[in-house]
Parts: structure tokens; C-alpha cells; sequence
């Protein structure tokens, strides 16, 4: 057929590519989708209870940290990958308050997520038996004398009082 000298021109249309995101139990992260080699900027991390986000990598890691970092901006494509969460429990520490007796404890560090047993109490206070701890000066009793506990704080301390 003959096109009577007429010139064809290709017509193109760029391509969207779409990182998605595996939170590893941090809240939800939207997709990303641009265009071909387009920069994407680092969409900062997410947020998940007691633990402190370590970066994206381009696979699940474990605590030892293998795996490998995501370095920002990345340019697509990217197509139907998964960036992964990496996280680090807290660390914390459990202090202790006589509440009105007398001596000495130390704080006790924990990690988030790892149950152990509160160290013995040494306090003492004349007249009285030690019932266990409460979380505040004049509350109730809410863990016993070294029971196991896990996950006491989101903060950096947690203070407990004699009862």
C-alpha cells in the first residue's frame, strides 16, 4: 500500500515501574511507582512498637544484619520488587524505687521482645512484708517478686515500686 511519501514515526510510551514494601510487622507502606528510570528518594521507614528502623534492604535480613542495605535515590526500574523493614528491639531499662523502705537496686537493662526475670528484691522496710511491684508509687500490685516479664516499656525507663 503506498503511503504516497509519508513518513511513520514511532510512537513510544514510558514504562511505570512499582516497588512495594514488606513492613516485617511495621505499619503499612504505600507502593512507589514511577516511570522508568526515573530517581526515587528514600521514602523513609515506618513505625513498629519497641523496635528502632534500621533501613530498607533489598532482602529479608535477620538481627546480624546480613542482607543488603537499600542506597537512596535507587532509579527504576525496580518492577514488582520488595524492599524489606529491617528493626532492632529497644533496649531499656527497669529501675527500682523503695517506695518507702530502705537499700539499694540497680537498674536492670532488658531488650524488647526477650523475657526475663526481674532481679530479687532487695529492698526492706520495717513493719511490712514485700507484696510485689506496682507501677506507680500508690498503685496496686502488678508483678511479683523476679517474675518473667517481656515488653514492660516502649521508653527508655521504666521505674517499679516497692509495694
Amino acid at each position: 500500500m503506498p503511503l504516497n511519501g509519508d513518513t511513520l514515526y514511532a510512537k513510544w510510551t514510558i514504562n511505570n515501574y512499582t516497588i512495594s514494601f514488606d513492613e516485617n510487622g511495621g505499619a503499612t507502606k504505600t507502593d512507589i511507582t514511577q516511570a522508568y528510570q526515573s530517581s526515587v528518594a528514600n521514602p523513609g521507614g515506618t513505625s513498629r512498637t519497641g523496635y528502632s528502623f534500621q533501613g530498607w534492604y533489598y532482602s529479608e535480613t535477620n538481627n546480624n544484619g546480613s542482607g543488603t542495605a537499600v542506597s537512596w535515590p535507587i532509579t527504576m526500574p525496580l518492577n514488582g520488587d520488595i524492599l524489606y523493614a529491617k528493626w532492632d528491639p529497644i533496649s531499656y531499662n527497669v529501675c527500682f524505687d523503695a517506695n518507702g523502705g530502705s537499700g539499694n537496686m540497680l537498674c536492670q537493662p532488658f531488650t524488647y521482645d526477650s523475657a526475663q526475670n526481674l532481679i530479687p528484691n532487695n529492698f526492706t522496710r520495717t513493719g511490712y512484708t514485700f507484696a510485689g511491684w506496682a507501677t506507680s508509687a500508690g498503685g496496686s500490685v502488678v508483678y511479683t517478686n523476679e517474675q518473667n516479664v517481656t515488653n514492660l516499656t516502649t521508653s527508655s525507663t521504666i521505674t517499679l515500686y516497692a509495694k
